[in-house]
């Protein structure tokens, strides 16, 4: 909050003497008349200046370290190809679940709404479940919200499931995605697909 009043306040006052300025040299201009080449380079040197910084050169990187980067965490085992190996429960009432964890850089506070930085993530995949209605992804495609779990980590985790029994021993594809907000410096990546082996 006083960092927020501390740049208000200094980009007013360079306002202010910007404004100055440029009374000072159209006052310098209009009475040497046109012959006053200094003041019109004055002038002119004075708008480039102006115009070549945005203030989006003044807001800090997007996250806390300057890399927004996340993570993803199974439980299970991950192999030398790239495939996790998640072992479930298969004589339940209920076909299993499994978690995705998630874990992410937070962005900076400069762009925090309400005291909180907002990365989210989404999981999509081919990998249908097929309910007797219709067929659903495997894996729910609306967001996650992450919270803050430490000075510079968000979590958050995505459930996996149910995964019908038709996919024991096989692989599932998830493709994640995840977004952090910063309003017009807003970074989204994809990552490569999370490659499960459910057994």
């Amino acid at each position: 909050m006083l960092l927020g009043f501390i740049y208000g306040f200094t980009i007013t006052i360079l306002a202010f003497i910007a404004v100055w300025m440029l009374r000072q040299i159209t006052s310098y201009v209009a009475v040497n008349g046109e012959d006053s080449i200094y003041g019109i380079l004055l002038l002119l040197s004075m708008v480039l200046a102006v115009s070549c910084t945005t203030e989006q050169d003044l807001d800090p990187p997007t996250c806390i370290d300057g890399d927004c980067d996340a993570q993803f965490i199974l439980d299970g085992e991950l192999d030398n190809n790239g495939f996790y190996h998640v072992k479930l429960h298969w004589g339940g009432e209920y076909s299993p679940r499994f978690n995705i964890e998630i874990l992410s850089t937070l962005t900076d506070p400069w762009y925090w709404y309400n005291g909180s930085s907002i990365v989210q993530a989404n999981f999509y995949t081919d990998d249908m479940i097929d309910t007797g209605y219709e067929e659903i992804p495997i894996v729910q495609s609306s967001r996650v919200y992450l919270s803050q779990k430490g000075e510079n980590t968000a979590y958050g985790k995505r459930i996996v499931g149910p995964v019908p029994i038709e996919y024991k021993n096989d692989t599932i594809y998830i493709k994640p995605e995840v977004f952090w907000e910063a309003g017009s410096k807003s970074i989204g990546k994809s990552y490569n697909f999370l490659k499960i082996i459910v057994e």
